[in-house]
């Protein structure tokens, strides 16, 4: 009898019809050994060139570019659609995605699309009035046309190009736009060009402005004192050196007389003693 140690044990063992081994010999259930190189192949991640959704943009734009996406990637499955969504939304979309799973039935594209159309369809005027009303407030100017132009767009995907550079300029200081020249700015590129211009004298600008104020904060002026001569004779309000006031005579000449206290006891006696003998008289 053969001992156990030295018994061949049957080997079990099944194949994954998923898994995808690498090219070369024949593939093989042992990884490790010679001449059966066994390497997983994981799909790569695909990211789609679209902007995160969160239920402010155009929603019938933004579905349209991510079917787009999906042909490009060869996304066909409504499955792969429907769970592939969830990457690209949220704050109120990726709540939405959240509740519809809980309600849909199953992952057709087409319930799914529709709902999302649906809740997020805008039919009021506010992103238009947005859009439009949009100004320069601080900042970068080129960022400003850039949000402009974004924020058009968004409620009016082929709006003409000289529109947007009329909105686009009305929308900055009046000092700015009085030095963009009409007939120069053919595209929304050469306007974007004359307004980085703009923004790197106005950066130079406030250079020299911080540098100027901190010279004075640095020097700071010597603050002005009133002249304390003409406080003395009742002149307040009167900033001037001391040393150049024409008051300074008129000051030492109203200097108070002095007097003597003998002189002033002496005078204050014989006055109380003819008090006395002209009561005396009149008794």
């Amino acid at each position: 009898m053969i001992p156990e140690q030295h018994q061949v044990k049957e080997l079990n063992f099944a194949w994954d019809p998923i898994q995808t081994y690498s090219d070369g010999p024949q593939s093989s259930p042992w990884p490790g050994v010679l001449g059966f190189p066994h390497v997983n192949k994981k799909k790569e991640e695909i990211n789609f060139s679209i902007k995160q959704f969160d239920g402010t943009q155009k929603v019938t734009d933004w579905i349209s570019e991510y079917e787009e996406e999906c042909r490009k990637y060869k996304i066909k499955s409504d499955e792969e659609k429907v769970k592939g969504l969830k990457k690209y939304l949220e704050k109120t979309a990726a709540k939405w995605y959240q509740t519809n799973l809980l309600k849909a039935e199953g992952y057709n594209w087409e319930d799914w699309k529709d709902a999302f159309l649906k809740t997020f369809n805008n039919k009021g005027w506010y992103a238009i009035r947005y859009a439009y009303n949009c100004k320069y407030a601080s900042g970068s100017f080129i960022e400003y046309a850039l949000e402009k132009e974004r924020l058009m767009l968004e409620v009016k995907r082929k709006m003409a190009e000289d529109v947007r550079i009329h909105l686009i300029v009305i929308g900055l200081p009046i000092d700015i736009q009085d030095k963009i020249e009409r007939e120069i700015v053919q595209s929304t590129n050469d306007l974007m060009g004359i307004l980085g211009q703009y923004e790197d004298q106005r950066k130079r600008k406030e250079t020299q402005e911080k540098k100027v104020n901190l010279d004075k904060n640095a020097n700071p002026p010597s603050k002005k004192r009133p002249c304390t001569v003409c406080e003395a004779l009742n002149f307040p309000g009167r900033f001037h050196p001391v040393e150049l006031c024409r008051n300074r005579s008129r000051n030492a000449q109203k200097k108070p007389k002095q007097v003597n206290s003998l002189e002033l006891f002496s005078q204050c006696s014989l006055r109380s003693e003819r008090n006395y003998v002209a009561k005396e008289n009149i008794s």
